[in-house]
């Protein structure tokens, strides 16, 4: 922040860094293949049962509903500050 190009440096940086710890620490190796699954979901139109106890009894199918841009979206991120004045850690 404010450059992009830099900002992603930082943040791809800190990725490689921890990628890197984790292969020089892991105590079993793995075999076989490598594969990965890919999907996209619609999280404004999913349905959901929830309870009203908590017990499992009075379920209620529900839909939630399109995202918002709440505090910690405006915030930012470790690499630079959100719009708006926010401040990391503001829940006012």
């Amino acid at each position: 922040y404010p450059d992009e190009f830099n900002s992603t440096y930082i943040i791809g940086d800190r990725q490689f860094k921890k990628a890197v710890e984790l292969f020089h620490s892991a105590s079993e190796q793995l075999k076989g293949k490598v594969d990965f699954r890919h999907t996209y979901l619609d999280f404004s139109k999913l349905e959901v049962t929830v309870t009203s106890n908590g017990l499992g009894a009075n379920q209620e199918t529900v839909k939630t509903c399109p995202a918002a841009m709440g505090f910690a979206f405006a915030a930012g991120t470790t690499d630079g500050p959100g719009a708006f004045d926010f401040k990391q850690g503001d829940d006012q």
